[in-house]
């Protein structure tokens, strides 16, 4: 499960919006691959900045935005005699597009969907092998990326000035 919150700020000039977002999300959320090909990844949270423009009619915006984000991540094997070596948390930069709608539910209640879409850069992951044959261990690593896609059902509550 993730836990999130984003603050913003928005201006309007005629029917166009245009403003900028900061968004963290906390939770953990694991992928779990081929257990002989490909490492498992756990993403722990996330941080975004996200430029929003939009266009307003009646008590809608329809909108699209453009992001930069990072995403604290660890990678695990799960076959039998491999463990993580020590430090294998990573930080991974991204960007991202996403679109949505805001409903102007009262003055200051505004109801939000979006989908979002976000590409993280690959680490490298490095894993100790320790086989239960007595043959002698070794060190392997493994090139990790990955991308999110969040859709979200969200109630925001506008300070107005």
């Amino acid at each position: 499960m993730l836990v999130s919150g984003t603050v913003g700020m928005n201006a309007q000039q005629d029917q166009w919006i245009y403003g900028a977002e900061l968004s963290v999300s906390a939770g953990d959320v694991t992928g779990i691959n081929d257990p002989l090909t490909v490492p498992s990844l756990t993403v722990h949270g996330t941080a975004a900045v996200r430029g929003r423009l939009g266009y307003s009619f009646d008590q809608f915006v329809l909108f699209g935005t453009a992001s930069l984000g990072v995403a604290s991540a660890s990678a695990f094997e799960t076959h039998s005699g491999a463990t993580e070596e020590e430090g294998s948390s990573r930080f991974h930069y991204g960007a991202g597009i996403g679109v949505g709608v805001d409903y102007a539910a009262s003055d200051n209640l505004i109801i939000r969907g979006e989908i979002e879409h976000v590409g993280y850069a690959p680490q490298t992951y490095s894993f100790y092998l320790d086989d239960p044959n007595d043959q002698p261990a070794f060190t392997h690593t493994h090139e990790i990326g990955f991308g999110t896609t969040a859709v979200r059902l969200s109630a925001l509550w506008q300070l107005k000035p």
